[in-house]
């Protein structure tokens, strides 16, 4: 049987969002040490790369051209997704609902959808 870990993942974007959030914070080092200890160490981590920086590219251009945005952060994470065909569990489904062809799936619902 495989562990959580081994089918969990997150960007790097989104540990350098969770680590500004808790920078921010008076609590600073306590908060971040329960994020490391009870999310970031449960699930992989993938870099922002060479290929996921072409995908964000089109799809910031794509949004662009056709009048939308969902920001920077979230471009990055869905061309993450996108380029290790990773389903992308999120609750803001209309936000990501953008990106064409990224899975996504609301585990607060329980609805899969694919943009």
């Amino acid at each position: 049987m495989r562990s959580r870990r081994s089918v969990l993942f997150t960007s790097s974007i989104c540990v350098m969002e969770l680590r500004l959030g808790c920078a921010l914070r008076s609590d600073f080092g306590n908060f971040w040490s329960k994020i490391s200890k009870n999310i970031i160490s449960r699930v992989n981590v993938v870099s922002f790369g060479h290929r996921e920086a072409l995908i964000v590219g089109d799809i910031l251009a794509y949004l662009q051209k056709t009048g939308q945005s969902i920001g920077l952060e979230g471009a990055i994470n869905g061309s993450t997704a996108l380029n290790h065909k990773l389903l992308m569990v999120t609750a803001n489904i209309r936000h990501f609902s953008k990106i064409k062809g990224l899975v996504i799936e609301n585990w607060l619902t329980s609805s899969p959808k694919t943009s």
